[in-house]
């Protein structure tokens, strides 16, 4: 079937739903602020080892509130930009990057992916197999440290929303700049006028891990969306929109549970196809893909946990291959 077919036909899939929106936020967000309070309960009347068991159901509700949250950033959750853009502001408030910020790089990644000329450093950094031999021994050890299971989900992730997104810089545009500083004074007048009422190092004790899970979980996520041996990688020149989501984009074969907890961001084929489907739809739009027989880059649950392995991209054989 031809491309131009396919975007016809995936256009049908954009409408909105505000109820199906509204009962996502409130399946997403309810739990989180009632496991919330859970943790700080079991915290001060208990035991803080409690919140091993609460810690890791809170960060699977935030993956899947973080995930509408990144649908108003493609302004698809809704009909409603102004709502959308609302929404975004307070969620980007939650999880410690400001909206304008997220739009501006998470739009230029679904603009360049896949492209070796337009590489963007917010972007899953991967050089080509003759780049990182030029590399000096310690950028070497620096991008192996990156790519490394603890680098990717235990470090890199994490530091950029926790640090990286409270410094303002041109990476983020003018417009991501400002909201950075405006973030950070909200943030800390939010903690100062908290700290009247609580101690703020149990606030941390509490709130950290869940943060912390949440965005390990999220870069893994991220990680397989785009990394797998037979990955889409070209020169600007022979770069193609389409080839990035056949080829290039995987989608996650796994339970419904878990498309249901990570806000369908599994079916990424279709995401990058078409931007303004909203992440509710997206399941519906991939049975439809799958009777057009276009071949679709399954990843099993199982694949998924052996992808680290492909760290470099070999451009002559054009494949993703380890160190």
């Amino acid at each position: 079937m031809e491309a131009k077919l396919i975007h016809r036909k995936l256009r049908t899939f954009e409408d909105k739903s505000h109820f199906k929106a509204f009962i996502q936020i409130v399946n997403s967000l309810v739990p989180i602020l009632l496991l919330v309070v859970l943790s700080f309960y079991l915290y001060f009347n208990f035991s803080y080892y409690w919140l091993l068991l609460t810690t890791p159901i809170t960060s699977a509700f935030m993956v899947r509130l973080f995930m509408i949250y990144h649908d108003c950033g493609h302004q698809n959750f809704t009909s409603n930009r102004k709502f959308n853009s609302i929404l975004g502001h307070f969620l980007g408030f939650v999880y410690l990057v400001p909206f304008p910020v997220w739009s501006h790089f998470h739009n230029k990644h679904h603009a360049n992916a896949g492209n070796l000329d337009e590489r963007d450093i917010l972007d899953l950094i991967t050089l080509t197999k003759k780049e990182y031999k030029n590399l000096n021994p310690t950028l070497k050890f620096c991008y192996r440290f990156y790519r490394s299971f603890i680098g990717r989900f235990l470090f890199t992730n994490q530091f950029v929303f926790f640090v990286g997104f409270r410094i303002p810089s041109s990476i983020f545009g003018n417009k991501g700049s400002r909201s950075i500083i405006i973030y950070n004074i909200l943030y800390i007048l939010f903690f100062w006028l908290l700290s009247f009422t609580v101690n703020l190092w149990d606030v941390f004790l509490v709130l950290f891990p869940i943060y912390y899970l949440t965005f390990g979980i999220g870069s893994f996520l991220f990680y397989l969306q785009h990394t797998f041996e037979d990955a889409y990688w070209e020169r600007k020149e022979n770069w193609n929109f389409n080839d990035v989501a056949f080829s290039g984009s995987s989608f996650w074969n796994v339970p419904k549970i878990i498309h249901w907890f990570s806000g369908n961001i599994g079916f990424h084929h279709i995401h990058h196809l078409n931007l303004s489907i909203p992440n509710y739809n997206l399941p519906a739009a991939h049975n439809w893909l799958k009777k057009t027989n276009i071949p679709i880059r399954h990843i099993s649950l199982l694949e998924s946990l052996t992808l680290t392995r492909y760290n470099l991209w070999d451009e002559e054989n054009k494949r993703m291959i380890d160190f």
